[in-house]
C-alpha cells in the first residue's frame, strides 16, 4: 500500500459509459460526456461521477471497469471516498453539538483522559486539524503490511498515543487522519451507538441517500476494488492495469473508511447547504478557514464560482467533492468525482472535467496520441571544482522515453565548456495527459531527482525545452511568467491605467493590507481610480530576491519586495519618498491568462 492509499481529501464527477440519470442537457454537462467519453476511450481513467445543475436531479456516468478483468462500473457501483468521509463526520459531530452532547471547545479529555496532551486539545482543534497528533501513515509497513490487518478502537487509540506529537496543541495546522479518528470516535461515544448506525440515521437516512455505508466487511459484489498502472519494465509496450488488493477499513473508520457512489455525495452535499443535515448557523462555523482548513471543509480552488469540499485517496482510490453554492448570475453546481483506478492523475480528471463545466470557451482534450518534436536543450553546471559532466541522459512517460531504461543526450556541438547537452525526439503524446521526464548525471540512481513536467503540449506540434540538471524547467517557465504578470501589474500602476489593470484582477480578488484590512476587486479598482486623480506621481519597482513557488495546476504564489517611491506633481525626482515592502501575490491560471486572486501586503 502507498502513501496515497491514506492522504485524503476528495471530489466526484463523472466517468463510464452508461447515462443514468439524465436531466435536460445542458452545453456543461454535453461537454462534460464528450471529455469522459474520450478518457474512457483512451483508457486513461476508470470510476463514475454525477453533477447537479442547479435544482434538477443528478447526472451520473460510470466509466470503465468497477473490477479487473471485465466487470463493468455501473450507477450503481460502490466507492471507497477517502477522506469525503471526513465531512461526513465533521457533520456529525455538528450535529451532536446542536444536541448539547458535545462542546466543540471542550477538551477531548472527556472521552480520552489518558491520551497525551488530551486536556490541551479540543474538539474544533481535531476539526480543524490542530490537535497536532502524528501521522499513522509514518508507522514502520504501514504502506505493506499494516493496513491489511483489523484493529480495533481500543488498538488504535494505543497507537495514536505512543505516536510521536508533531506539534503543540493550536500552535499550527498539518492534515491529520489521527486526529479525525479521534472524531469518529467521539462520535460513537457521545451519541452511543457505532459509527455504522450514526452514519445511517444522521446521513444516510436524514439526507435520502441510498449507496452510502461504513462497513467493514466488504468488499461485497457492488463494491469497486482499485487498480493501477504500471509501465513494463522492458519499455516495449505502454503498461497495463494491476488489482490492488484492498485495505482494511477498521483502520481509515470515520476518517476514510465510508463507502458510497458519486450521486450520493452529490445528494449528500445539497443536503448540508440546503439546511437539512445542520443549521445555517453550525454550516456557516464549517466554512470559516484557519491557516486553509475549516472543520471538514475547505474551499476548493480552480475553475469556476468559489466551491466548497473535500477530497480523498485511499489505495488506488481516488476522490473529488465540491458544491458552488448559487450566485446572482449562476445556479448551485455539486460535483462528485469517484474513481478506482487513474492512468491521468486524479487532479487532472477533476481539473478537465471542471474545466469542461465551467470554461464553455476553453477546448476540450482529446487524449489520443499524436507526435510532439522536441528538442531538449540541458546543462550541467559543476559545483565545487568538479569535472563537467561524462554522461547525460532522459527518462520519461512519453514513448521513446521509458522510466526503465535511458535515451542518450549528445553534447551540444556549438559549446566549448562541455556542460551542455541536447537531444531532439518526436515523443508520443496525448493532449491533457502530463508529459514528464527526468535528467540523468553519469550512473547515477535515475530515482535521485525529480520528475519534470513538458509545458501545456496541446495543440503545439514542436516545442523546444530548455533545462539546467537540478532545477525544474516548467517551474523556471512558470516563475517567468508570474514575474511577467507581476511586471504588466506594476506598468499598469505606474502608468495610472486602471483600464489595463483590471483584466489582470480576478473577480474573487482579496487584498489584505495589514492597515487597512480586506478589500476586493471592485473596492481596489475605485481606490486605485481615487489615488490616480490625485495631483501625486507614483511608482513601485519590483526588486531582486522574488521567489515564486508553483501550486500545482492552481497557479502560484510571488513572495517578494517592491520599491515604493511618491512626491507632490511640481516636486522633482530627488524629492519622492521612498520605502520598500514585502508582498505576497497568488496569481491563478485561467483560460485567459494568470489572474491575481490574493494580495497580502506587509510592512506599510
Amino acid at each position: 500500500m502507498t502513501a496515497r492509499r491514506w492522504r485524503a481529501l476528495g471530489l466526484a464527477l463523472l466517468l463510464s459509459g452508461t447515462l443514468a440519470t439524465a436531466t435536460a442537457a445542458t452545453p456543461a454537462l454535453d461537454r462534460a460526456a464528450t471529455l469522459l467519453s474520450s478518457l474512457e476511450r483512451e483508457d486513461l481513467a476508470h470510476g463514475s461521477a454525477a453533477v447537479q445543475w442547479g435544482d434538477a436531479a443528478p447526472w451520473t456516468r460510470a466509466l470503465g471497469l468497477a473490477r479487473l478483468p471485465a466487470t463493468r462500473a455501473t450507477a450503481a457501483t460502490r466507492y471507497r471516498i477517502g477522506s469525503i468521509s471526513k465531512t461526513m463526520t465533521a457533520v456529525m459531530v455538528m450535529q451532536l453539538a446542536e444536541e448539547g452532547r458535545i462542546a466543540l471547545d471542550e477538551p477531548i479529555a472527556r472521552w480520552f483522559p489518558t491520551l497525551p496532551a488530551a486536556e490541551r486539545v479540543t474538539v474544533a482543534m481535531l476539526l480543524r486539524h490542530r490537535g497536532g497528533y502524528g501521522a499513522l501513515e509514518q508507522l514502520p509497513a504501514f504502506q505493506t503490511q499494516w493496513v491489511f490487518t483489523p484493529r480495533s478502537t481500543d488498538e488504535m487509540l494505543a497507537i495514536i498515543a505512543r505516536l510521536p506529537r508533531a506539534f503543540d496543541p493550536d500552535s499550527r495546522a498539518a492534515y491529520s487522519n489521527a486526529g479525525f479518528l479521534l472524531l469518529a470516535f467521539i462520535v460513537e461515544r457521545a451519541g452511543g451507538e457505532p459509527y455504522a448506525r450514526a452514519l445511517q440515521q444522521r446521513i444516510v437516512q436524514r439526507a435520502g441517500l441510498q449507496d452510502t455505508l461504513f462497513d467493514t466487511a466488504r468488499p461485497a459484489p457492488q463494491d469497486a476494488l482499485s487498480f493501477e498502472w504500471r509501465d513494463e519494465p522492458t519499455g516495449t509496450a505502454e503498461g497495463r492495469w494491476t488489482a490492488l488488493p484492498p485495505s482494511e477499513l477498521s483502520i481509515p473508520h470515520g476518517a476514510g473508511g465510508v463507502l458510497s457512489t458519486p450521486a450520493d455525495l452529490v445528494r449528500f452535499m445539497r443536503a448540508l447547504f440546503d439546511g437539512r443535515l445542520i443549521t445555517p448557523a453550525s454550516l456557516q462555523r464549517m466554512r470559516e478557514v484557519r491557516d486553509g482548513f475549516g472543520l471538514g471543509l475547505y474551499r476548493v480552488p480552480g475553475p469556476g464560482p468559489e466551491a466548497w469540499g473535500h477530497e480523498g485517496r485511499i489505495d488506488a482510490f481516488g476522490s473529488m467533492l465540491l458544491h458552488a453554492p448559487a450566485s446572482a448570475t449562476t445556479p448551485a453546481v455539486t460535483l462528485a468525482w469517484l474513481g478506482n483506478a487513474h492512468r491521468l492523475p486524479r487532479d487532472d480528471v477533476v481539473l478537465a472535467l471542471r474545466r469542461a463545466v465551467f470554461e464553455p470557451a476553453r477546448p476540450l482534450p482529446d487524449y489520443r496520441p499524436r507526435p510532439l518534436r522536441v528538442r531538449f536543450d540541458a546543462e550541467v553546471v559543476p559545483t565545487g571544482g568538479e569535472p563537467p559532466a561524462t554522461r547525460l541522459s532522459l527518462r520519461g512517460n512519453a514513448a521513446p522515453l521509458s522510466w526503465f531504461r535511458d535515451t542518450p543526450m549528445q553534447r551540444d556541438p556549438a559549446d566549448a565548456s562541455g556542460t551542455r547537452w541536447t537531444a531532439t525526439l518526436t515523443l508520443t503524446v496525448r493532449d491533457g495527459l502530463p508529459a514528464e521526464y527526468k535528467l540523468l548525471v553519469g550512473q547515477e540512481g535515475w530515482e535521485r531527482g525529480g520528475n519534470r513536467r513538458l509545458p501545456d503540449t496541446t495543440g503545439q506540434a514542436a516545442l523546444q525545452v530548455r533545462d539546467v540538471y537540478g532545477h525544474d524547467a516548467a517551474r523556471l517557465a512558470l516563475r517567468d511568467a508570474v514575474l511577467a504578470a507581476d511586471g504588466r501589474f506594476f506598468d499598469a500602476f505606474n502608468a495610472r491605467d486602471v483600464a489595463a489593470l483590471a483584466p489582470l484582477f480576478s473577480e474573487r480578488l482579496e487584498f489584505f493590507h495589514d492597515r487597512g484590512g480586506f478589500s476586493d476587486k471592485a473596492q481596489n479598482l475605485a481606490q486605485l481610480r481615487a489615488n490616480f486623480a490625485r495631483p501625486a506621481v507614483t511608482e513601485r519597482r519590483l526588486l531582486g530576491g522574488s521567489e515564486v513557488q508553483p501550486l500545482g495546476d492552481f497557479g502560484a504564489v510571488h513572495l517578494g519586495r517592491h520599491r515604493f517611491c511618491s512626491r507632490p506633481a511640481e516636486a522633482p525626482p530627488e524629492r519622492a519618498e521612498c520605502s520598500v515592502y514585502r508582498f505576497t501575490h497568488v496569481w491563478q491560471r485561467t483560460a485567459a491568462g494568470l489572474e491575481l486572486l490574493r494580495v497580502v501586503s506587509l510592512d506599510h
